[in-house]
């Protein structure tokens, strides 16, 4: 099938085919100062969890802010052009397609998709291709010093889905996401809406079994992997302040109450425990950062203890009653003024 219109390009960056058939192009991403290492382990995240478990958890926000941008720009949604920052296995803008298949739509947007790991980039276009959704594919390192390779205004819809954590930590971590939501603006139409799903210190080391576990066993603050993972995700007041200077206009912030990884997985302790031990570290990234800085293993035998003696139980209930009052995520929705 051709592509329902013609998506505007910077020439040098890669060739865009007129088929939807596109091949993941492969480009120099060299980790940049600061960045953590392990959103350089290209495959890592490849699988069945990992899709499983980010699928439609924030669907219906992002179809809703999909919709608003076709409404203010007047647009059918097949017209619309969207832009995945991050893009892993494609899980947001499969989302948006599902929803507007269920509500009738027999054609669909066309979707740039951005991610350092190719592995992910390829599970994302087979999702996709029911849709023949896929404009282009590209292994990007966002924080590099590279424009995002699209035109000026040729964006409509875009989101950045749980990467922001990903991308860097320490004093760049807010100059970074500037960095990212400054490129992100020049490429973006006037009354285009980006999505941003994040989560904040507090929310991540509180509203997950996983990341709360530590502080239920009192572990040394050093020693727990959930205290650093959390040190690495940006308060919502840096979101909300570096959109607003990168010219966005803020129009919603509204919590997410689920799990982040699959029920299945999540309320069966025993099991995602097993998955890790194996070095299975698909249904969060919390796994790969616990394994990076040698914290892992001290984090198995305090899950493994709790699961014997029942106090996980303990964990998960005071995990859901924190995820029930402030959310597992935060969604900003704003608006390109």
């Amino acid at each position: 099938m051709l592509l329902h219109k013609q998506i505007p390009l910077l020439k040098g960056f890669f060739t865009l085919t007129t088929s939807h058939e596109t091949d993941v192009t492969a480009v120099s991403a060299t980790p940049a100062s600061g960045v953590n290492s392990h959103y350089f382990k290209d495959g890592q995240y490849d699988g069945n969890t990992y899709h499983t478990q980010r699928m439609a958890r924030c669907g219906e926000k992002q179809l809703d802010a999909f919709l608003k941008a076709a409404m203010h720009l007047d647009l059918s949604p097949d017209q619309m052009t969207g832009l995945c920052l991050g893009a892993g296995t494609g899980a947001p803008p499969l989302a948006i397609c599902e929803g507007l298949k269920a509500r009738g739509e027999t054609s669909f947007p066309n979707f740039h998709l951005l991610d350092f790991s190719v592995g992910q980039l390829e599970v994302a276009k087979t999702a996709l291709g029911e849709y023949d959704a896929v404009a282009s594919c590209q292994q990007w390192n966002l924080i590099d010093d590279r424009e995002l390779p699209y035109e000026d205004e040729s964006i409509d819809f875009a989101e950045c889905t749980h990467v922001l954590h990903h991308l860097t930590h320490g004093d760049l971590h807010a100059h970074n996401i500037r960095k990212v939501f400054d490129k992100t603006r020049r490429v973006m139409k006037p009354n285009g809406r980006f999505c941003v799903v994040t989560m904040s210190p507090k929310v991540c080391r509180l509203s997950r079994w996983f990341a709360l576990l530590g502080q239920i066993a009192t572990m040394d603050q050093s020693m727990d992997p959930g205290y650093s993972y959390g040190a690495e995700c940006p308060d919502t007041d840096i979101v909300l302040a570096h959109l607003a200077d990168a010219g966005f206009e803020v129009k919603k912030v509204e919590p997410i109450r689920t799990p982040l990884v699959v029920e299945e997985l999540y309320y069966n302790p025993k099991k995602l425990i097993d998955l890790v031990r194996n070095g299975d570290y698909a249904a969060s990234s919390f796994f790969s950062h616990a394994n990076d800085r040698g914290l892992l293993e001290d984090w198995l035998a305090q899950a493994d203890r709790m699961v014997e003696n029942g106090e996980i139980e303990t964990v998960i209930e005071r995990a859901d009653s924190w995820r029930n009052l402030i959310g597992q995520a935060t969604i900003f929705v704003a608006k390109v003024v």
